[in-house]
């Protein structure tokens, strides 16, 4: 399987600014969505730095086929704003350059 990175645009079937639910439709069930708070732990008395990392959720998906993580997804107030790639398994394209040299 390839996926084409088109900068600004998305990652394969994955767009910004896409809701948690249009990624569910595309991807499946993630293995895990949760609040980057429940790992970082944030002081009591600063309030917008708390506001901030509330408005967060990380979506996790894992590749069934080599059960490698694939990808991280990051919303920001429910839009997709950013796209981690763990364990490189498939090809990334960019501009017709494959980044990391996997094949499929």
């Amino acid at each position: 399987m390839t996926f084409l990175y088109t900068p600004n645009v998305g990652y394969g079937p994955i767009r910004f600014e896409m809701t948690p639910t249009e990624v569910k439709n595309v991807l499946g069930t993630p293995s895990a969505f949760r609040s980057p708070l429940d790992d970082i732990p944030l002081p009591d008395d600063d309030d917008d730095l708390r506001r901030h990392y509330e408005a967060l959720r990380v979506m996790e998906f894992p590749d069934t086929r080599t059960n490698h993580r694939f990808p991280q997804i990051s919303f920001y107030r429910d839009k997709l704003v950013s796209i981690t790639l763990f364990d490189i398994q498939h090809p990334l394209i960019v501009d017709g350059i494959n980044l990391f040299g996997v094949s499929t």
